[in-house]
């Protein structure tokens, strides 16, 4: 990363620190400061855009607005009207995602009626060592049968890379879900067992068993980047990734340090 002479001027007494906020300055401090210093106009992608239409549809089934058999036929004929952005020029990028959300939700396999649906992509608010936080988690349910109460992040990204398992974003993910079940447990009073990652364009689930004694470690990690955050002086910024700035950041039109993609990006 390479430094400015920028100093943040939020104020942070007020804010409501998120996961994503977090990571925000975890990969580039500049743009934590251009969305929430500057506020700038953000701009999505075709990623965010895929990703947000299928977790309407997935919430949209947990709430009782779509029967399971509705769920592929919304999702065929309200595709392109939420796709707002171009995809980056990847071979066959547009037909390979679309496949791979109607092949999920042509399988989707989940009868909500044997769990007891605790939460849906509702906020959750609270306060940990003097610092505002929210989270928001997929879904939270309960088994009936078993008593079991499992959180489930629902993913658009891959979790391959290079036909291998891409433990770097797996332990990311992990992290999340372990700081949003500490967090319902602090401030809903209920006990998560389990965190389930479940990976919709390859239909594939991940599960783990809840362990605090991590959870607290990761929250330990994101109070130290917090405190960063507040006393914030010469704002890094980070170019390095020139696919990310170009294509993934929702700052990127207003962001003097971008690189334009020299050559044109390949597949895989």
């Amino acid at each position: 990363m390479s430094k400015t002479n920028l100093k943040i001027k939020l104020d942070l007494s007020e804010f409501l620190f998120s996961f994503s906020s977090i990571n925000t300055y975890k990969h580039c401090p500049y743009s934590f400061y251009l969305m929430y210093d500057k506020r700038v106009k953000r701009d999505g992608n075709f990623f965010s855009d895929y990703g947000n239409f299928i977790h309407s549809i997935v919430e949209a089934y947990f709430k009782g607005e779509l029967d399971v058999w509705e769920m592929s036929s919304y999702y065929k004929n309200n595709f392109f009207n939420n796709i707002n952005y171009d995809p980056p020029p990847l071979y066959n990028i547009l037909n390979s995602y679309y496949n791979s959300g109607l092949k999920f939700f042509d399988n989707f396999d989940f009868d909500k009626d044997h769990y007891e649906i605790i939460n849906s992509e509702e906020f959750i608010k609270g306060t940990i060592k003097d610092y505002k936080i929210t989270i928001k988690p997929d879904l939270v349910f309960r088994n009936k049968e078993t008593g079991e109460t499992i959180i489930i992040d629902f993913k658009t990204s891959e979790i391959y890379k290079n036909k291998k398992l891409d433990e770097e974003k797996l332990a990311s993910y992990k992290e999340q879900l372990s700081i949003y079940i500490y967090f319902i447990k602090k401030f809903l009073n209920i006990e998560i067992q389990k965190g389930m990652l479940w990976f919709i364009r390859s239909n594939q689930k991940i599960t783990f068993e809840y362990d605090e004694k991590y959870a607290l470690d990761v929250l330990n990690e994101y109070e130290k980047i917090i405190r960063k955050i507040y006393s914030l002086e010469n704002i890094e910024y980070n170019n390095e990734n020139e696919f990310y700035c170009n294509y993934l950041c929702s700052v990127r039109n207003s962001c003097q340090y971008k690189k334009p993609i020299k050559d044109k990006v390949e597949n895989g």
